[in-house]
């Protein structure tokens, strides 16, 4: 065998060893998903709750709720997600159910307000 089949040989391993190793990682476990289908439903019930009291879902920046629950960066993660495609048509569904969700909250108030809102 010459050095570049020897190379080639090897390097065909190698390769199938990195796609198995790539492909799960974009995996995730049963218990990974639940843990974050519990967070969800966690952070959509303190976003519930906030807009309940507040009247909107305008959550200032390190806000927590009464548990502790960090909701203002939950809420910003949720955005960023959808802005970039990775929120599930269910999730988006629920958190357009809450009463004043606004995707871009900075934007929404200009149009409705005409102040820039910071």
């Amino acid at each position: 065998m010459t050095d570049q089949q020897n190379t080639a040989a090897g390097a065909r391993p190698r390769a199938e060893r990195l796609e198995r190793l790539e492909r799960g990682v974009e995996r995730r476990s049963a218990a990974q998903q639940q843990a974050d289908d519990e967070r969800f439903s966690q952070g959509l019930a303190a976003l519930r709750a906030y807009a309940h009291a507040q009247g909107d879902t305008l959550v200032p920046d390190g806000h927590l709720d009464a548990d502790g629950f960090p909701l203002a960066a939950w809420v910003a993660g949720e955005r960023i997600a959808h802005l970039e495609g990775e929120l599930s048509d269910e999730r988006r569904a629920a958190l357009e159910g809450v009463p004043g969700w606004q995707w871009e909250p900075v934007r929404d108030r200009w149009h409705r307000t005409g102040e820039n809102g910071i």
